[in-house]
């Protein structure tokens, strides 16, 4: 493998579909945007109003989703010439990941400032919540029964690069996600945190094994470790006598946040991995090529845009085409 300098500007780590998701997604600032737009902000005086972004960071976060093509500008007015911001094809096809995000987050996190809601199922009519399945076999997802070989896209990249902002500016100046806890945002509205996860998994999970892997300084990699440990997504296990020896796993908790991490490489797979492939392919055990999906937990069936509504009070719109919109109207 290639190194670099000191600075580690040029360092390469093995390609990977869900690492380049996250050089688009992963950030706080971005999460809120992309929930606000599915539910229907589209103009920048949206944002500003609903979510209080910063001017200065909401200006630059759109710029580079629309750098990124999740967002494109449609032109609204033309005395004066105004325009609003729309989700993509590409954009769009993030909702099953937010979606799944939020399920986790019910699921796992207690937060009394966050407003609590219900999903409901239009096809079966009940109560329920996003389980990640294999799309070839219906059943629910499980590390264990997934198998990831070298794909025809597999190179070396460029490793994930410093924050757009430092850490600690985050922390003091977090948007308002009331739909989201603030352990929620500050796991995947880092990049390092969700890499971090994915990473464990692919190794002996010490120190040295994740370090080596994604390249990261001795002092990030011991703040993220220290703050996943206590929000109880990873935990540390003692090896070893003399001397003895820490490593990280998962715990469950944790394994259930990482299912996401397949619908993210989906995405990845599809929008990022060019003309070459996906770096990865990754096979479930019914022998058929995994596609992460997220059903029903109640009925089994396949959530998609407008066959499900949040309770209470939130529409959630995916937009299509031209600005036709199908919208998940709360009961």
């Amino acid at each position: 493998m290639t190194h670099a300098d000191e600075d580690g500007s040029a360092k390469l780590v093995p390609a990977h579909s869900s690492t380049r998701a996250l050089k688009i997604i992963g950030d706080v600032w971005v999460m809120r945007i992309l929930w606000d737009a599915f539910r229907g902000a589209k103009r920048f005086s949206d944002w500003s109003e609903i979510g209080g972004i910063p001017r200065p960071v909401l200006v630059d976060r759109l710029n580079r989703l629309l750098s990124a093509e999740v967002l494109e500008t449609k032109p609204y007015s033309t005395r004066p010439v105004r325009h609003e911001y729309r989700l993509t094809e590409r954009g769009r096809e993030l909702w099953s990941y937010i979606l799944s995000l939020w399920t986790w987050d019910q699921r796992w996190v207690v937060d009394p400032d966050r407003i609590q809601r219900q999903l409901r199922h239009h096809r079966c009519g009940k109560v329920c919540h996003a389980i990640i399945c294999c799309n070839a076999c219906g059943e629910p997802a499980q590390r264990s029964d997934i198998v990831e070989v070298r794909g025809p896209g597999a190179t070396l990249e460029a490793r994930l690069k410093p924050r757009w902002q430092r850490r600690s500016a985050v922390k003091e100046s977090a948007p308002d996600t009331r739909d989201f806890s603030n352990e929620l945002m500050r796991i995947v509205g880092d990049r390092w945190s969700t890499a971090l996860l994915a990473a464990v998994t692919r190794g002996d999970g010490t120190f040295g094994d994740v370090q080596n892997r994604l390249h990261i300084s001795s002092h990030l990699l011991s703040e993220r470790l220290k703050e996943l440990v206590a929000y109880e997504v990873m935990e540390r296990v003692a090896y070893g006598a003399k001397p003895q020896r820490l490593r990280y796993r998962l715990t469950e908790k944790g394994e259930a946040l990482l299912l996401s991490h397949w619908l993210l490489m989906r995405w990845g797979d599809r929008w990022l991995a060019g003309p070459e492939g996906p770096p990865l392919l990754v096979e479930h055990k019914c022998g058929a090529p995994f596609v992460a999906e997220v059903h029903c937990s109640e009925c089994g069936g396949k959530l998609r845009p407008g066959n499900f509504s949040f309770e209470p009070d939130v529409t959630l719109q995916i937009f299509r085409g031209e600005g036709a919109a199908v919208a998940a109207e709360a009961g």
